[in-house]
């Protein structure tokens, strides 16, 4: 443990994990918006998550194009 932390409550490396994972997906989000992905924000956070459990990321991919293909499949089906 740092000497010169000793002095911070426990919380403290509790919030600085908060502040570097909020700046990693305001990363991560910026990125996929550039890149035109369509992903909201919380979609993202889902789909980092899925891959932090250990799930294939080409297979989170998959499932989100899938996942798109279906939605616009049923949104063409069902116009006015």
């Amino acid at each position: 443990m740092d000497p010169s932390r000793s002095h911070l409550p426990a919380n403290t490396n509790l919030e600085e994990k908060r502040l570097a994972s909020r700046e990693t997906m305001d990363v991560l989000h910026e990125m996929a918006t550039l890149l035109g992905t369509e992903l909201s924000r919380e979609a993202l956070v889902q789909c980092v998550k899925l891959c932090e459990m250990g799930i294939n990321p080409e297979a989170v991919a998959g499932v989100v194009k899938e996942l798109r293909r279906e939605a616009e499949a049923t949104t063409g089906n069902t116009g006015p």
